[in-house]
């Protein structure tokens, strides 16, 4: 029998959850970083779908890419990344060095951009201020990624 590893993810997906402790931050931490990375679907997965709880989702997020990179990041996971070296191959060494300094980042992922547009139309003004927020964060660390997964999200997404 082959473990759903998205759906574990899925199953912090509990109504009355608020606040972010550092034990479940820990346990999601091991959990998608020792699932299978060829596993279908991968553990990360169960983060991009739509949650009952949608704002403790974000919170859980939110404390993910606000690790240290060498505690977590998403890069490290399977997923569409908005800038990759291939990307800039023909590019002048300018642009290469910046695509260098951004592909490594924790937000470098698709997934993640898409997940936060679909939250950004929320009936709830509090999830709504959540990726507000978290794109705040977000701008603060590369506006460039920013700019560049907001311009990559397909608009069916929207």
């Amino acid at each position: 029998m082959n473990l759903n590893w998205a759906s574990v993810i899925k199953s912090f997906d509990w109504p009355d959850r608020h606040g972010v402790d550092t034990a479940t931050l820990k346990m999601l931490i091991a959990i998608l970083l020792n699932s299978p990375r060829n596993a279908d679907p991968h553990a990360v997965t169960g983060f991009w779908e739509s949650w009952s709880n949608s704002l403790y989702q974000l919170r859980l997020l939110d404390a993910l890419l606000s690790l240290p990179p060498d505690t977590f990041n998403f890069v490290q996971l399977p997923g569409h990344r908005i800038v990759t070296v291939d990307d800039v191959s023909i590019a002048s060494p300018t642009i290469k060095s910046l695509a260098a300094n951004v592909q490594g980042q924790t937000w470098n992922s698709l997934e993640l951009f898409q997940m936060l547009v679909r939250l950004a139309d929320s009936d709830s003004l509090e999830i709504r201020n959540c990726v507000r927020e978290m794109l705040d964060k977000a701008i603060k660390i590369s506006a460039e990624i920013v700019h560049m997964g907001l311009l990559q999200v397909p608009v069916c997404a929207l």
